[in-house]
């Protein structure tokens, strides 16, 4: 019998708990495997790719504790302005970059 379970992602394995040599992964996917990975932290849901409508109830959440099945992600357009300032000819420059202009005019007169 097939699972009614499958990760989104084809080759990932996943500890079904913490502490524990177990793993599940697609190739091992069964549903009892499924619903135990899902007890131990309902939010797994998002790794999920297929899942039955009544997961839930299949691992026990009650009605106040239900997490939200994740959808898929909305891409949202947004015109970014950016502003461009025009570069400040009186702006002051680090230490460091003042002492190499001082250097690089040190070095002019010394050579003339």
């Amino acid at each position: 019998m097939k699972s009614q379970f499958e990760f989104k992602q084809p080759n990932v394995m996943y500890k079904l708990r913490r502490g524990t040599g177990v793993i599940i992964s697609n190739a091992t996917m069964t549903d009892e495997k499924a619903i135990e990975f899902l007890q131990n932290d309902p939010n797994r849901i998002k790794y999920f790719r297929k899942y039955p409508e009544n997961w839930q109830e299949l691992i026990g959440l009650e009605v106040a504790e239900q997490v939200e099945a994740p959808s898929e992600p909305e891409v949202k357009e947004e015109a970014v302005k950016t502003a461009v300032s025009e570069p400040k000819s009186t702006a002051k420059g680090c230490k460091s970059c003042k002492k190499t202009a001082a250097n690089k005019a040190k070095s002019k007169t010394t050579k003339q």
